[in-house]
């Protein structure tokens, strides 16, 4: 395994090292492992992680191991989905998790992954859906908006669209012909 000075590994030997994790969980060869989404970043390599019960999502704190860490910075954030170690006796839904139980991550999900997860029906939509929460999942769950009316940023069918804001122009058109005052019906 290459590593660097120091005996430290190197960022591709962390990378190869979460790809084989997270295939094995994925594909159900590592034993003792729940999936989670990171709802929030702790700080000192620990997140705050939501998996699923029967009665909703639960909420519990994992470290980052110093294997995916360099240098402070983790390669996690709240829109990942992750493989935490919890132990073969663990029970999602009677489970018990008190402030001070830490569990560790195993590895980091790729959205391929998880993708695949939530089709197998193994995970749920929610911590697939990378702009929402659990809470918004549910609560947006009976709507459907058409966005065929709204028009991409490369669209330019309006006249309007092709003028330029100018910050100058604005202020001298409303300054008028050298008068002090502002005229905001001239802008």
């Amino acid at each position: 395994m290459p590593s660097s000075k120091k005996g430290r590994l190197s960022g591709g030997a962390r990378k190869e090292i979460n790809k084989r994790r997270a295939n094995e969980a994925a594909n159900g060869l590592m034993d003792g492992i729940i999936f989670a989404r990171v709802s929030k970043m702790l700080g000192a390599n620990h997140v705050t992680a939501l998996y699923q019960t029967e009665h909703g999502p639960k909420e519990l704190r994992a470290r980052i191991p110093n294997i995916f860490a360099r240098r402070g910075a983790t390669p996690i954030t709240t829109r990942d989905v992750v493989a935490i170690e919890v132990g073969v006796d663990f029970d999602p839904d009677d489970a018990e998790i008190r402030p001070g139980d830490l569990f560790d991550v195993k590895a980091i999900l790729t959205l391929r992954q998880v993708y695949k997860l939530q089709q197998d029906g193994t995970i749920p939509h929610w911590m697939s859906d990378q702009s929402e929460t659990p809470a918004d999942s549910e609560a947006n769950a009976a709507f459907e908006f058409d966005y065929s009316t709204v028009k991409e940023e490369g669209d330019n069918d309006d006249k309007d669209s092709e003028t330029v804001f100018s910050r100058k122009a604005a202020i001298d058109a409303a300054a008028g012909a050298g008068d002090d005052e502002l005229d905001i019906d001239r802008i």
